[in-house]
């Protein structure tokens, strides 16, 4: 698996074949691409590889709903939540 970097591309998997997209409905691929093109091979070879592929029912070229939508996206940021909180302590007579 290669690292998420910065400046490098992603690509969320959707679940919905037409449907509008919701988070719910995706999944990250588990690894990170240096060009929009090497993200659009692994789509393409990652679809080859379906199970069943010989078995389905779709025209070749004009069955736009037979695979999921992909989300190219790129990497611009990478952060992480840091508590930068601090805490006092002070002493009270117990009454």
């Amino acid at each position: 698996m290669k690292p998420f970097l910065k400046a490098h591309y992603m690509i969320v998997e959707t679940d919905t074949n037409g449907i509008p997209h919701e988070a719910k409905d995706t999944r990250l691929v588990n690894q990170s691409f240096a060009s929009i093109a090497d993200a659009e091979e692994y789509i393409r070879k990652d679809a080859l590889d379906t199970d069943g592929l010989d078995n389905c029912e779709f025209i070749k070229g004009i069955d736009e709903t037979w695979g999921s939508d992909h989300i190219i996206v790129k990497v611009i940021k990478i952060v992480r939540p840091v508590p930068c909180a601090s805490i006092t302590i002070e002493v009270k007579e117990v009454k």
